[in-house]
């Protein structure tokens, strides 16, 4: 990727952050534009186009950060736009393994922990809902779908298999980026949450037993394969069982995206909870659908 001139370097850089500092970010900025601007030979003219009131500079002492650098495998086979996804990441603290066919992808996947994974729909050998399909029955690791369609069957099939997010391949670079932080943010809130019913940190209910550090499941003392997105909605109704909470509500408490009225994202998910629960819509155990405003998990008294 060639920039015209360090100004542009600098911006391209700072762009995602716009807006949104805060103190922590402005360090992992910070860090970002050095790093770069050593690697490219980049000189003092490129430092002083920062935004006003970000306050970045080169003084930061680089042996003191402790910032975590994320491993993002790529499964698309076009090498071009792997290259250029690898270069943007990688100045935003993500390292990037790319492979170009879908098999490559799944043993990739076996041979090494990734953060995320990053699937494209149309590979050369076998299709990205196939890829997804193997992988969901190998791994949780978070997969966001990269496509070229934006139908709406093409979102609800990849959402029901386990995928995270869906993204048409109109997007920009940045959009992408803050995608990805939001499904690791979720991952990361589910890991830390503060709250559980037990001293051992399970939540425990109508025979759910869930671990929010390892994203685990057991039904009945038997395991149950949830997705990432599925595990952090069943655990935010269990946790407020008996509470009614509207599409909108589950939807601003997994993603910054704003999103419409007609937005199926929410009940896709529930109802493929609903079927790995084994639950009866018409007449449900766990998660009951209140019409006109919203879902609630079931309390125990109230079965």
């Amino acid at each position: 990727m060639v920039f015209p001139s360090p100004s542009d370097v600098i911006s391209y850089i700072a762009q995602p952050y716009c807006g949104q500092i805060d103190k922590s970010e402005k360090n992992t900025l910070q860090v970002t534009i050095n790093c770069f601007a050593c690697a490219r030979g980049i000189d003092d003219e490129g430092y002083e186009v920062l935004f006003a009131g970000i306050g970045v500079g080169k003084e930061l002492d680089m042996d003191g950060y402790a910032g975590k650098r994320h491993q993002v495998l790529l499964i698309d086979d076009d090498c071009e736009f792997c290259e250029l996804m690898t270069d943007y990441l990688d100045v935003h603290s993500f390292t990037v393994c790319s492979v170009y066919t879908g098999m490559a992808g799944i043993e990739a996947a076996r041979q090494q922990e990734y953060d995320i994974i990053l699937l494209d729909m149309l590979l050369p050998d076998i299709s990205g809902i196939e890829v997804l399909r193997r992988l969901r029955m190998e791994n949780r690791i978070p997969v966001v779908i990269l496509s070229a369609h934006n139908e709406e069957t093409d979102r609800i099939v990849t959402l029901e298999l386990g995928a995270d997010d869906y993204v048409p391949k109109s997007f920009s670079a940045r959009e992408l980026l803050a995608r990805i932080r939001v499904v690791l943010r979720r991952m990361e809130s589910a890991g830390l949450s503060e709250h559980s019913d037990g001293q051992d940190g399970m939540l425990r209910i109508h025979g759910l037993c869930m671990n929010p550090q390892t994203l685990k499941v057991t039904l009945n003392n038997e395991p149950l394969e949830l997705t990432s997105m599925e595990f952090m909605l069943l655990y935010h109704l269990a946790r407020g069982a008996g509470r009614i909470f509207s599409r909108e509500d589950l939807l601003n408490l997994f993603t910054e995206k704003e999103w419409n009225k007609f937005d199926r994202c929410v009940d896709v998910h529930v109802s493929s909870l609903r079927k790995k629960l084994g639950d009866n819509s018409r007449c449900p155990t766990y998660l009951k659908t209140v019409r006109g405003l919203g879902y609630m998990f079931i309390k125990q008294s109230d079965v």
